[in-house]
């Protein structure tokens, strides 16, 4: 597995775990889970998830040629 396949997965894994988080808070009807909602789920693990995969698109890791 190349390094940009590795980068791609872990950012894949970031996203899903963020909109799993997302939906089981969606799921329970309290003020508690809107804060999972807020900063676990949406800011933290997703926009974690968006930079990895960003950052591996735009970097170099493997020389040609």
């Amino acid at each position: 597995m190349t390094t940009i396949e590795r980068r791609l997965r872990l950012a894949g894994g970031l996203i899903t775990i963020g909109l799993l988080i997302e939906l089981v808070s969606l799921l329970v009807s309290s003020p508690t889970p809107f804060y999972f909602f807020l900063f676990a789920g949406g800011a933290a693990v997703v926009a974690v998830g968006l930079l990895i995969y960003l950052l591996a698109l735009v970097s170099r890791t493997e020389k040609s040629g």
